[in-house]
């Protein structure tokens, strides 16, 4: 099972491009090339995808969903809008909102500072696994329990 902790794994990712079908999601919710992926969107309907690509050093993978599945324009619970990437970087006492979702996979958006920007020390593993190098942990006040989202500004800019 390629050094792998668990059987199925779930978190959030965020749509690359609409009319492709293609997501961005962490190493944690895709950690290998091979499984069965379900994507749900919006919280409202579930879509089979396919693992087109895990990166072997960086954390991120890569999956794609069949677009005409998927009508985002259509749909009334689906908030969606086009995300650019701010030029602002993170720093601590920088303000920012997160969105997300909880474990119960509720939708949540909350302001936050970030308080401490870290750098990543991976710990030794017992079994051969990925381990993310270069990374850094961004440190949040008050931030809900989640499975992962993003961190932006105020005019819906990725940071």
């Amino acid at each position: 099972s390629d050094g792998l902790m668990m059987t199925n794994a779930e978190g959030t990712g965020m749509i690359l491009d609409a009319s492709e079908g293609l997501v961005v999601c962490d190493r944690e919710t895709v950690p290998n090339a091979l499984g069965n992926v379900t994507i749900i969107v919006g919280n409202t309907f579930e879509v089979p995808a396919t693992i087109l690509y895990v990166h072997p050093m960086q954390n991120f993978a890569i999956i794609r969903y069949d677009p005409s599945l998927v009508s985002l324009e259509t749909e009334p619970d689906v908030t969606r809008f086009e995300m650019e990437e701010s030029e602002v970087p993170l720093e601590p006492g920088s303000q920012c909102v997160f969105a997300g979702y909880t474990a119960q996979m509720n939708l949540v958006t909350q302001k936050c500072t970030v308080t401490m920007i870290d750098r990543f020390v991976p710990l030794i593993m017992s079994n051969p696994r990925f381990i993310a190098k270069n990374q850094v942990f961004v440190h949040i006040d008050k931030l809900v329990s989640n499975l992962g989202g993003v961190l932006m500004d105020d005019d819906k800019r990725a940071q």
